[in-house]
């Protein structure tokens, strides 16, 4: 899909919207994304399971809007065949550039993330949303990461990432979790949009990984990009509203964030960019040069 001419695909499909802006939106992996007219966002992905979840998507979020109290896409433009969608620009800023002291901005996203929790199970499933098998998924991942990105990595940096994985396969308790429909990927860099002047989450785009799995997941990305004081406050909301935070919630919310470099290496394998693997080897070696 690398050739494509993503304009001339939309003009093509849609010759009454008038393009006349036109520009790429850096970031994600899976799409080649665009926004048209300062006021539409159009989304290709670019490898096969990207394309089966588009297509989830579209069939999910209509369901899911109905529900929420928050914006998601709204597709006005759907090809499945190429495939693409289109929709209306959510307007707000990505949460860490918000007022990380807000007590209220971290109640707002607590709420936001157990109204997503409470979709229905059975809705989902009727909706291509896949049940994972936690354990094996992590399984899997961990020998994944064995036969593809220890080569890259110094042995100590192999030793303490293979103690980190077994140490979390091996405990019970990370896999007796009630499962839950989540988003997978609430990167607050990306995906979770903030209404700046009143700090409340406006909408939560790209629902690609949507499946029912752990709720602990949904906590990973406010980690990562916003820290654990935030990241705590937000849990500590959730409980408090009515989330049910098992014993071993926050461990794995934790593992989660910890092993998040190793995407990148796999990431870089994907496309065959040695500059992104060794970008993700500096990463995970920053990441797993000390026991965790």
């Amino acid at each position: 899909m690398g050739h494509m001419d993503f304009e001339a695909v939309i003009r093509r499909d849609h010759p009454r919207l008038n393009i006349s802006k036109f520009n790429r939106i850096s970031g994600g992996w899976a799409s080649d994304t665009f926004e048209v007219n300062e006021k539409y966002i159009f989304r290709f992905p670019r490898l096969a399971p990207s394309k089966s979840n588009l297509r989830k998507e579209i069939r999910l979020l209509p369901a899911l809007a109905q529900t929420l109290n928050f914006k998601v896409p709204d597709f006005e433009f759907v090809n499945e065949d190429v495939p693409y969608v289109g929709y209306k620009k959510i307007e707000g800023i990505q949460i860490n550039k918000c007022d990380l002291d807000s007590d209220e901005l971290a109640k707002d996203i607590a709420q936001c993330i157990l109204q997503i929790h409470g979709f229905p199970r059975k809705r989902a499933l009727e909706k291509s949303v896949q049940e994972i098998d936690w354990y094996r998924n992590y399984t899997n991942f961990y020998e994944k990461i064995q036969n593809e990105c220890f080569q890259y990595l110094d042995e100590a940096v192999q030793k303490n990432a293979s103690a980190l994985f077994e140490s979390f396969l091996g405990e019970k308790e990370n896999f007796t979790f009630v499962p839950k429909f989540i988003h997978q990927d609430l990167s607050a860099e990306a995906h979770i949009l903030c209404d700046f002047k009143t700090n409340r989450v406006v909408g939560i785009i790209d629902w690609e990984d949507a499946c029912i799995g752990d709720p602990a997941i949904d906590f990973t990305g406010i980690l990562w990009d916003c820290g654990e004081k935030f990241a705590e406050q937000v849990i500590r909301h959730y409980g408090k509203l009515g989330g049910v935070l098992d014993g071993s919630f926050r461990d794995r919310n934790r593992f989660y964030r910890n092993i998040g470099s190793f995407h990148e290496i796999l990431y870089g394998l994907e496309i065959e960019s040695s500059e992104q693997i060794m970008k993700g080897v500096g990463k995970v070696t920053a990441e797993f040069s000390e026991p965790i």
